[in-house]
This record gives structure tokens, sequence and C-alpha cells, in this order.
């Protein structure tokens, strides 16, 4: 028991300090852009940073039910119309998406096309997003998935910082619309952890990035020969991208952490789909091949393990009517209020800027159902791993592909 302990002891300190660090340094930055300067300069010249122009490229497939939202919101931007054009790229969809966008279309404002995958052999989103690059009229390819929803201020958000920092990587907040229910909350919870390390990573080491709002440069995308070498992988089209760009130092790379450029997205409608988008998302992960990245991953795994484990020590001490009972009860309550602490000072560092009813927030949150869903976390993030060992799920009706 004592070695367990000490392991536990030693995982939750690495746990800490990684979330703190997070929140402490994105409470720091909380107004200011940070970058990485890399060897190579910006591949943006003076003349292009004057006025940016953007090419707004959103793959879909089977999305009839969203296109609709999200198009809507796009033609609402307060941005000069003149200055980027949005490319839909139909992914061999099954609905009547294509007829919606055409209806839409007829009475808009800004500039917009649609680009059909008509080979079957040519299918995906890696190959949507190189087919809208390969047509798009703009050096600055802005990409979003046709789940979400744009503010008003989100292309001027983005214009501001390229404009700051230099960057033609420009990774942006994602944010996800408020709801309400325990699905709900241990998604947000989850998503904003992934938000606030994302942010922090910037500026020392790019870790994570989303592609429902990134923003890159033509150039450095064909500088990188764009998503060769891991086209057969189904997802991470956005981890992927930013990884080679990283590695190959073609970039400045910078998070706009202005909350007027972030996107809105849905979060998933039932356990299912959340459990698959958990499990797409860990063979992304185990596809990336980042020493970084699954070290942060396996301490993450590990604290939430071991917290499991704990609980079940405890109920075989109280079955075997142990004289430890006690002493594994303090113990394994003391590790999930630890990890609250840390995980709440964390996000209110990071978020305290939050204080809207549009997105997930610790001054809107239920704090019984948050409760609820920070006991519930480690128990389903320690079970889909092991079910990921024999399931691959589906993505619109496609196997998911993690090699």
């Amino acid at each position: 028991m004592n070695l367990f302990l000490c392991f536990t002891g030693l995982t939750f300190c690495l746990y800490a300090t990684v979330f703190l660090w997070v929140g402490f340094r994105n409470y720091r930055k909380a107004h200011a852009q940070e970058i990485k300067r890399l060897p190579k300069s910006s591949t943006i010249s003076a003349e292009e940073r004057q006025e940016l122009k953007f090419s707004i490229l959103i793959p879909f497939r089977n999305e009839a039910e969203n296109l609709s939202d999200l198009f809507q919101s796009i033609d609402k931007l307060n941005f000069n119309k003149e200055q980027f054009e949005v490319i839909f790229i139909d992914d061999h969809s099954q609905d009547n998406g294509v007829e919606i966008l055409e209806s839409l279309r007829q009475n808009t404002r800004f500039s917009s096309q649609i680009i059909q995958l008509n080979k079957p052999e040519i299918y995906g989103k890696k190959q949507a997003l190189t087919s809208g690059i390969e047509q798009a009229n703009h050096p600055m390819i802005i990409t979003l998935d046709a789940d979400s929803i744009v503010p008003s201020d989100w292309l001027s958000s983005i214009e501001q910082s390229i404009g700051k920092t230099a960057a033609d990587f420009l990774a942006g907040p994602v944010l996800l619309s408020a709801h309400k229910g325990l699905l709900y909350q241990i998604q947000a919870s989850e998503f904003m952890a992934l938000q606030s390390l994302t942010q922090a990573s910037y500026g020392v080491r790019p870790l994570l990035s989303n592609g429902t709002n990134l923003t890159y440069s033509k150039r450095v995308f064909n500088a990188v020969s764009g998503y060769s070498g891991n086209l057969q992988i189904s997802s991470g089209d956005d981890m992927f991208l930013m990884r080679k760009i990283w590695t190959q130092k073609k970039s400045i790379m910078a998070f706009n952490a202005d909350l007027n450029g972030a996107v809105y997205t849905k979060a998933n409608s039932n356990w299912r789909d959340y459990a698959d988008q958990q499990i797409r998302w860990m063979s992304k992960t185990s596809a990336l091949k980042d020493n970084a990245l699954w070290l942060v991953a396996m301490i993450v795994f590990l604290t939430n393990f071991l917290s499991v484990a704990w609980f079940g020590y405890s109920l075989y001490q109280v079955l075997t009517q142990s004289p430890h009972t006690v002493l594994t009860f303090i113990i394994t309550l003391t590790l999930f209020n630890a990890k609250f602490i840390v995980d709440h000072l964390s996000l209110w560092m990071s978020f305290k800027k939050i204080k809207d009813n549009q997105s997930w927030s610790l001054s809107t949150i239920s704090w019984p159902v948050q409760i609820m869903a920070s006991l519930l976390y480690p128990f389903w993030t320690s079970g889909l791993l092991v079910v990921s060992f024999f399931y691959r799920p589906n993505w619109k009706g496609r196997k998911i592909r993690a090699k």
C-alpha cells in the first residue's frame, strides 16, 4: 500500500504542476498575445498584412441540420465582404445539405462556392480541405466545422491577432454552446481543460490545435506538403498539420486569446456520440507520436485511473472489513477533492473573464451537477480507454482509420 500511495502522490503532483502552470500562464497572459518565434521568419509579407484576405473552408458531410445556422452567422460578420470568401466542400453527403446551401446563397452578401468530392476514392476531411485550398483565391486559409457558429467580430479578431503577431499559423479558441445537464457539463469541463492547455502551450511548445477555428497561410501549408504522410488516418487534420509545421520550423505560431475570435460549437447530444468522439481523439493522439503530448496525456490518464483504483480499493476494504478501511477512504476522498480543486482553479485562472450565458463558465454552471461530473469523469475516461482497444466507431457512416 505504501508503494501504491507514493506512486499516486507522485502522479498527482505532476498533474497539479501541469494544470496549475497552465492556469497561471493563461491568467498572466489573459490580455496579451504570445508567440514562439522560430528561426524561419513569417511568410506573410508586409503588404499582405495591411489588408489580409481569407478563404474560409468548411468541409461537411451530412450536416443539413447545421449549415443554415453557420451560414447565417457568417453573413452577419462585421468585416469587409471583399476580404473573404467561403468555400463549402461536400464530402459525399447523403442528405440535402447541398440544396440548402444553394438556396441560402441566393441572397448572400459574401462570395461563396460549393465544391463536391465526386470520386469515391477521394473522401475524408483532409482530402476535402486539400481540394478547398487548391480552389482558394486568398493567401490565408481558415478552417471551420459545419456544426459551429461564429460571432460578428470573429474575422476582425483574427485579422488583429495576425497583425500583432505576424503569425502565419494561428490557433483560435473554441467554446461549447451553453446547455444544461450532466452530459453537457462533463463534456464542457473536459473541453475547456483542453482549451486552456492549448492556449498555454503556444509560446512554449504547441501541443494542441482545433480545426474548428484554425488559420494558416497557403504557403506554409504547401511548404510542409499539406497532409501528405497522414492522409490514411481519418482524423487529426489540425494536429498533424500543426505538428508538421512546428517540427519543420516553417512558421511563426500563435494562439488568439481574444474571445471575440472564439467559435461556438455544439456538445454531443447523447453518451454514445460522446464516447465515439473520445475514442476518435484517442486514436488521433496515439498516431501523432508526439512525446510531449504523450507525457501530458499519460499524466492525465494515470491521475484519473488512480482515482478509480483507490475507489475500488476502498470498496474492497469495506467488503473485507479491513482495519485500514477508514484510512483508505480518507486517501480516496482527499484525492478526489484535490483533483477537483486543481481542475477548477486552473479553469478559473484560464477563463475567469467568461461571464456570458453563451457558453460554459464557472459563473453560470450548476455546481451540484459539476460535482457529479467531476466524480464520474475518472470512471468514464478510464473505461473508454479499455473500450478503445476493441472498438472503432463510425463517423458519418465511415469506419475510423488510425493507421
